[in-house]
């Protein structure tokens, strides 16, 4: 293997390079982990559920520099023990 000379690439083949650098990183990296919760409601005899999760350990997503889009949307929950009084603020129909 020849040793590669990243100074004379240009703009673009930089970003290339770089993009291509990282990808092959993230192999080695651990797995992302997340704290998920799932929250099951019986009102009026109709059965609600909700959904969470949180991002505990970002593993290989860390070399994305940034936040995932699939992470941006994600509503976290709150601890909650049964028998907890909630009120709903609003709902959707999915």
């Amino acid at each position: 293997p020849k040793q590669a000379n990243v100074n004379a690439l240009s703009g673009n083949e930089m970003k290339v390079y770089q993009l291509i650098a990282r990808q092959y990183l993230m192999q080695f990296y651990p797995a992302a982990v997340y704290a998920e919760a799932k929250l099951v409601f019986d009102i009026a005899g109709g059965i609600f559920i909700a959904k969470g999760r949180q991002l505990v350990s970002p593993g290989w997503k860390a070399l994305m520099g940034k936040t995932d889009k699939e992470d941006e949307g994600i509503d976290t929950v709150p601890p909650l023990s049964e028998g907890t009084v909630l009120t709903c603020r609003e709902g959707e129909i999915k």
